[in-house]
Parts: structure tokens; C-alpha cells; sequence
């Protein structure tokens, strides 16, 4: 039989079959008296199982109705909406709840234009509730003066980053053909 080393690296004595190797000491031990796990290539310590993620409240609407999910809608957040919006696209993308979420994101953007004193046009506020990826090939019906409009009411609001951007795309691509 060969014989093994085996190496502390710890701080604190390690026991091995009967051998005490000391901290940052290395001892040749015959190969019978050294467990598989501090054997050259041998196993390790299985890892601890992850623990299970706690379920997503928001998420888990989406086990419901329509009908049981709709009345829900108005008490999420922003961020909880979209992903909510985002998980039924990628999953049933049931019609009526698609339509809800729209309904949820028109309502909040006319109650946002209320608080604000700001009179922001319906269509302006129609566009606007959209999310951000669906707004930007609505862009380049939209007016011009909209398109001012729309970016102020976005500037004043929500202010999402990507609405902005592409909003201001639209605008340098017109004023390019010009």
C-alpha cells in the first residue's frame, strides 16, 4: 500500500484515524487510515441543499381567474404589474387579462395626469400605459407634436428610461429625413 500526505490547512488541529496533524502541517499517513474526502481526487463533502425559494405572491395570481386576478391588479406596484403582465405573456397570455392589465395602466396614467394638474390627452395617456417594448412601434404613427407630448408626459410620470430613449429616436430619425 502507498502512503498518503495529508496537509492541514486549517487553524486548528486536525484528527485523522488516531493522527493529530497541526495546523499547517503535512503527515504521510498509510493509505488504509486515510478517509476517501482527504484523499488525493477523492470525494468531496456533498454541498448543502439550496433551500427552496420562497413562491412569489405576485406571481402565484396567476394560478387564478381572470376574474379573481382583476380586482387585485390596482393594489401592485408598478414593477409587480409588469411582471405580472410579463409572466401571462409568457405563459396562457389569456385575452381579458392582457386587456385588464391595459385597463390597470390607463387608469393609473389618467389618475397619475390628475395628481400632477397636468392634462395629459387620453391618446397620450392610451400610449403611455403600454410597457415599455410595446410603446416604441407605436412610435412612428404618432404625430410629431405628440411625440413632444408624449415625451413630456413620460419625463413627468414614469420617466422609464427605454420610453425615453426611443421617444427621442423617433424624433432624430424624423428631424434626419427632413
Amino acid at each position: 500500500m502507498a502512503d498518503i500526505p495529508v496537509h492541514n490547512p486549517g487553524k486548528n488541529p486536525k484528527h485523522v484515524r488516531g493522527y493529530v496533524i497541526e495546523p499547517g502541517e503535512t503527515r504521510i499517513l498509510p493509505e488504509h487510515m486515510v478517509p476517501p474526502r482527504l484523499r488525493p481526487g477523492g470525494r468531496k463533502p456533498a454541498p448543502a441543499p439550496e433551500p427552496e425559494p420562497e413562491p412569489d405572491e405576485v406571481l402565484q395570481l396567476l394560478d387564478s381567474s381572470v376574474g379573481d386576478i382583476t380586482p387585485e391588479l390596482p393594489a401592485l406596484s408598478d414593477s409587480d404589474l409588469d411582471r405580472l403582465e410579463q409572466a401571462e405573456q409568457d405563459g396562457k397570455t389569456r385575452k381579458t387579462l392582457m386587456e385588464a392589465f391595459q385597463e390597470e395602466r390607463l387608469r393609473r396614467a389618467q389618475q397619475r395626469g390628475e395628481e400632477s394638474g397636468d392634462d395629459v390627452p387620453e391618446h397620450i395617456a392610451q400610449i403611455l400605459a403600454h410597457d415599455a417594448e410595446a410603446i416604441e412601434p407605436i412610435l412612428s404613427e404618432v404625430e410629431d407634436g405628440d411625440l413632444t407630448a408624449l415625451y413630456e408626459a413620460e419625463s413627468a410620470d414614469q420617466a422609464r428610461e427605454a420610453v425615453l430613449a426611443a421617444i427621442g429616436a423617433e424624433q432624430e430619425r424624423r428631424h434626419g429625413e427632413s
